[in-house]
């Protein structure tokens, strides 16, 4: 497979490719190891959901450039501590973001993730009181975090004319819907990411529940700190 854009040497093409498909991707890619449709395979992960509260009200009272602004600087944020602990981003999505944490044989495995969750939101907490002080209305928005483990794919979905390289899975769902569930400003995780923590983290258990579309009920803790 050959990349190649008019006046841009080879370090710069890759640079670039890595900024749109992230390290694992652009790497698989630039080396030819396989065709597009091609790259992927079934994985055993953390996944790791965060999803900004009232950021469409933000979008009604917030000029366009502004926005941009914001959610540029809260993206840099959220990537500087994911891949500080280890994680890997997988995609920007609208005011959220999708994160990776591959499953050691580590007892303790999920400290990675949670780490990072607990980390994201003490630092959105100081970003979003700095814009406030620019912009007010920033001042509503809160953050929510969902965690889950399992088996997923990762690799490329699409067609020959359009490839995105994503993740898929129940792993996935679960993680969306606790942050969709988690209250401001909170960290949910399901049992099996529980299970892989240290003592180290305090958790509330919220006893099993039915996420929204899903058939099968978990277990749901809430993420408080470190005890």
């Amino acid at each position: 497979m050959e990349w190649e854009i008019p006046g841009m040497d080879k370090q710069a093409e890759y640079t670039l490719l890595e900024r749109y498909l992230g390290r694992e991707a652009a790497a698989t890619v630039w080396q030819g190891q396989a065709r597009p449709e091609d790259i992927g395979a079934v994985e055993s992960c953390f996944v790791f959901f965060a999803d900004m509260c009232h950021f469409s009200r933000l979008t009604e009272q917030l000029p366009l450039k502004d926005l941009r602004r914001f959610l540029s600087n809260f993206f840099q944020l959220f990537v500087a501590l994911i891949e500080e602990q280890g994680g890997s981003v997988n995609k920007f999505a609208g005011d959220g973001g999708l994160a990776l944490f591959r499953a050691s044989p580590d007892q303790e495995a999920a400290m990675a993730p949670v780490t990072a969750a607990l980390n994201l939101q003490a630092r959105f907490l100081q970003l979003r009181a700095e814009w406030q002080k620019l912009a007010p209305p920033c001042g509503q928005v809160d953050l929510t975090v969902g965690i889950s483990h399992g088996e997923v794919f990762l690799g490329t979905v699409g067609a020959a004319e359009r490839f995105d390289f994503t993740v898929i899975g129940s792993a996935v769902n679960v993680a969306q819907r606790l942050a969709a569930d988690a209250p401001a400003g909170g960290v949910y995780c399901c049992g099996a990411v529980q299970k892989r923590l240290s003592k180290s983290v305090c958790l509330r258990a919220l006893g099993p529940v039915q996420l929204r579309g899903m058939a099968t009920k978990i277990s749901l803790f809430q993420v408080l700190g470190w005890s």
